[in-house]
């Protein structure tokens, strides 16, 4: 067996045993948009129940309540503060994606406004308690992506490099050769 392959084999042990041992917490970046201009962007941090659910235990970013003005987020809400939310977050092995179900995950922003994301089949809501209490309902494009934990990003970096350093060994040798 040449080096090459051994160093080829022992990647990909690493880069499976990466896998296995895949984080129970997670961290996601978030945005969403609705037709009257109420929008969001962010990130939020998840943690796995063993299953293909995971509860949002923290949350950072901004929203604009439809009135042009960026306001940062104070928090979540606990479940059922807000609305029917549950903060959870649901993965589908099938189509290899991230997204909330009907409850929701809620937060309120630094003025006091109150806001409701939730998952409802083909259709994304977003609900909005403003500041002075009036209640806004409507539709909204959500996307949810998981952000790539720094270990994997550094096993594949080393990856790459130990590969360049196996074809150059490998090219230098064939000079001399």
């Amino acid at each position: 067996m040449t080096r090459f392959s051994i160093a080829l084999c022992g990647l990909v042990l690493a880069a499976v045993s990466s896998l296995a041992t895949r984080a129970e917490t997670l961290d996601f970046n978030f945005s969403f948009t609705s037709g009257n201009g109420i929008a969001g962007e962010g990130s939020f941090t998840a943690v796995s129940d063993g299953t293909n659910r995971f509860l949002i235990d923290s949350i950072l970013g901004t929203s604009d309540t439809g009135n042009g003005v960026n306001q940062k987020i104070a928090g979540l809400i606990a479940p059922l503060g807000f609305g029917p939310n549950d903060d959870l977050l649901l993965f589908s092995p099938v189509t290899d994606t991230f997204s909330l179900d009907g409850s929701g995950v809620s937060y309120a922003l630094g003025n006091g406004a109150e806001i409701e994301l939730f998952g409802a089949g083909a259709k994304d809501g977003v609900f909005l308690e403003r500041n002075n209490g009036a209640e806004v309902s409507q539709a909204a494009d959500i996307t949810i992506a998981e952000t790539p934990e720094p270990p994997t990003l550094a096993l594949s970096g080393i990856g790459a490099v130990a590969l360049a350093a196996v074809v150059r060994r490998r090219r230098g040798a064939a000079r001399f050769n």
